[in-house]
């Protein structure tokens, strides 16, 4: 006679289930930032004074800026440098807004 009890359980113990790797988990998903000195990019784009060359210098510090803050996020620099970052980006991006409305005008 089966009991009800041998129809809810399984007759043999599943394996245990496999437990997530955590250093894949908090491996960088992005490689390090290939020009470490953002400010030297964000200074040039913001000093460009030739128009056909401002928005290349503005895209290039943008993208360093977010490089870095991605390796700060992953524990790599100071509160302070976050901080410089956030202004950093700020600043290209209403010099980004305000060079695009002067080209219009």
């Amino acid at each position: 006679m089966v009991e009800a009890e041998d129809l809810y359980l399984p007759k043999q113990q599943a394996s245990p289930p496999h437990f997530l790797d955590w250093s894949l988990v908090m491996t960088p998903a992005f490689p390090p930032c290939q020009n470490r000195n953002w400010r030297t990019l964000y200074r040039a784009a913001i000093l460009e004074t030739n128009n056909r060359v401002l928005p290349q210098r503005v895209s290039e510090a943008e993208e360093a800026v977010r490089e870095r803050g991605r390796e700060i996020f992953y524990g790599d620099g100071t509160s302070e440098e976050k901080e410089a970052l956030d202004d950093a980006l700020y600043a290209l991006r209403a010099f980004r807004t305000a060079w695009q409305h002067a080209e219009a005008a």
